[in-house]
């Protein structure tokens, strides 16, 4: 567990867990998660979309806000206040 705390914040998806990655861990809960939406009849499981993505890519919201942090901002934060408001 001490690993975890460790790696994840540092790997994200690609940090191991058992046997696998944590992304393997978000894909089989997602599964489930979508599963269980579905059964429920209210056509919920489209909010899922989003998190199936970054599941399968393995590329995380901070994976894209460091690429452009590193790239188009220019080492800048201010960008993000005006792209990311919600």
């Amino acid at each position: 567990r001490g690993a975890l705390q460790t790696l994840a914040p540092q790997l994200a998806l690609a940090a191991p867990f058992k046997e696998g990655t944590i992304q393997d861990l978000a894909k089989d809960v997602l599964k489930i998660a979508k599963g269980g939406l579905k059964r429920r009849g209210f056509n919920e499981a489209k909010f899922l979309e989003e998190l199936e993505q970054i599941a399968e890519s393995g590329v995380t919201r901070a994976d894209m806000l460091l690429q452009k942090f590193h790239g188009p901002w220019g080492g800048s934060v201010d960008p993000i206040l005006r792209e990311h408001v919600f």
